[in-house]
């Protein structure tokens, strides 16, 4: 695996979108996602009061000003350069050992339209290529089935369930680097 903690924060393009370091002027947006009922309705225990969503955003993005290699992406459209949704691979800890895990989330006016696919398909490129890890992990709750869909379309396999935050069961997912060569040469054909 490549050095996590040195090197520049990566930005990415997509045929329709731009991922991106969070950046001052981002909370607003991150806020309104994390207290959105329906964006919240599978995540953690559901949308925070848009206060303490905007609290968190800003702890967010000062955190994005020291990160390296890994963190969160907001995710834009190249064409209108609007905010979307963002994408993010996290420290997840396992019983075996710490992995990253991908994680999204987009404004419900933006869902349906293949964006988390196309943006989750490009993190997992680079965490693949550039970070050269071995496997990347995915959580998702299973009344969640758009993201289940999501994980599904990328190559991800269901290898268990555990509790999100201790409380909610959740599907845990995995994806090895041999899984992601193989899904990508099925897609070149």
């Amino acid at each position: 695996m490549g050095n996590l903690e040195e090197g520049p924060f990566p930005e990415f393009e997509t045929l329709r979108l731009r991922l991106r370091k969070l950046r001052p002027g981002d909370e607003e947006f991150l806020a309104t996602l994390d207290s959105d009922p329906s964006v919240m309705k599978h995540i953690h225990q559901g949308p925070f009061p848009y206060e303490n969503a905007l609290r968190y955003s800003r702890i967010q993005v000062e955190a994005a000003a020291f990160r390296h290699r890994w963190g969160k992406w907001l995710v834009e459209s190249r064409e209108a350069a609007a905010a979307l949704g963002w994408v993010e691979l996290s420290k997840l800890s396992g019983p075996h050992r710490d992995d990253l895990q991908v994680g999204y989330q987009f404004a419900p006016a933006h869902w349906g339209r293949g964006y988390a696919t196309e943006g989750v398909s490009r993190v997992l490129e680079y965490a693949f290529g550039d970070l050269q890890l071995d496997r990347v992990a995915a959580i998702a709750r299973p009344k969640n089935l758009a993201s289940n869909r999501v994980l599904d379309k990328l190559g991800f396999r269901r290898v268990g369930r555990r509790r999100d935050q201790g409380l909610v069961w959740s599907n845990e997912y995995r994806l090895t680097a041999e899984e992601w060569a193989r899904y990508r040469a099925a897609r070149a054909e």
